[in-house]
């Protein structure tokens, strides 16, 4: 052990010997230094402009939308359940689902009747499952008589849609909807000249 003892420490002596008698290289040091503070895996670092306007527009987040022809048949098996709405009928045309409302109105003429009230009941617990967008059109009928508040048959349109629109956001439907006025809307067979149409678009975008 004592000869053991002896050996480790002149091997300690030897090698610290050695190194004060060495001279660093500090260039190379240097080196060795800046290659092991480098990431293993370097990659490519993405600069971002800061906005400099006082107003910025968000990003905004659509919801997606349910396909036209599966929403059709959906909703058809729920009106057939549904006596407000049992026998309505519903127009497939391209990418908007078209659901004719019933022709009842307040005393105004304007507002929906108590018909109407229910049917927008049983649609805004329906249409309130999916993110599609709504439009409320509203139609005036070729001999319907323009009420006082109103200059011309389309702008009658467009307050119909409005109050259909408002009604249905009231009795629950919790998305935004879009008003559309038709105006003197064209005979049409089977369908009134004095209604209002709730049209669904296939798509989750602008209407």
């Amino acid at each position: 052990m004592w000869t053991f003892a002896d050996v480790v420490s002149l091997l300690l002596t030897f090698f610290v010997m050695l190194y004060s008698m060495s001279s660093l290289k500090v260039d190379r040091w240097k080196e060795m230094a800046d290659a092991l503070s480098l990431r293993p895996n370097p990659s490519n670092e993405r600069v971002t402009t800061t906005p400099t306007a006082q107003y910025n527009v968000s990003t905004v987040f659509r919801k997606r939308a349910i396909n036209i022809e599966y929403l059709q048949a959906v909703i058809a098996e729920a009106m057939r359940a549904d006596p407000a709405t049992r026998g309505m009928e519903m127009k497939l045309t391209g990418d908007r689902l078209i659901i004719p409302l019933p022709a009842s109105f307040a005393e105004d003429g304007i507002r929906p009747g108590a018909e109407g009230e229910k049917v927008l009941f049983a649609l805004a617990g329906l249409l309130a499952n999916f993110t599609n967008p709504v439009i409320v059109a509203g139609h005036v009928g070729e001999a319907t008589r323009v009420g006082p508040s109103y200059t011309s048959k389309w702008e009658m349109s467009v307050g119909r849609a409005a109050a259909f629109a408002n009604a249905l956001r009231r009795l629950g439907y919790p998305h935004g909807v879009t008003v559309h006025g038709n105006g003197s809307s064209p005979v049409v067979p089977g369908q009134a000249t004095d209604r209002v149409d709730l049209v669904i678009l296939s798509g989750s975008g602008g209407v």
